[in-house]
């Protein structure tokens, strides 16, 4: 009987021990990793580009600074205001952003 017991306790806890791996195991992104400063198209039209020139994480405080560089590829215009973000993690969390533009004129 005690050996019966020892044997059942020991596959449930293998089990519990399993399931738990499960949800601890760090999961992948289904997303390809886009190496720094790789120009993208984006838009209706793809008259643009837009590319990750530098991200920084700091894990303490759980803060990411990431940077773009967008740029037309025919010499027109891009509206700001029409450049739009959305965050997602890995996990389901609350996450927010601030965009801070800036403007560099090249003569």
């Amino acid at each position: 009987m005690q050996r019966k017991l020892i044997i059942s306790g020991t596959l449930f806890l293998t089990m519990i021990g399993l399931l738990v791996g499960t949800r601890v195991a760090p999961s992948k992104s289904r997303f390809a990793d886009t190496p720094l400063n790789t120009a993208e198209s984006f838009g209706n039209d793809s008259n643009a580009t837009i590319a990750l020139t530098s991200r920084k994480y700091n894990a303490k405080q759980q803060f990411l600074v990431a940077r773009f560089k967008v740029a037309p590829q025919s010499g027109q215009y891009i509206d700001p205001k029409n450049i739009k973000f959305k965050v997602r993690t890995l996990t389901k969390q609350d996450a927010s952003y601030q965009v801070i533009r800036l403007l560099i004129i090249t003569l």
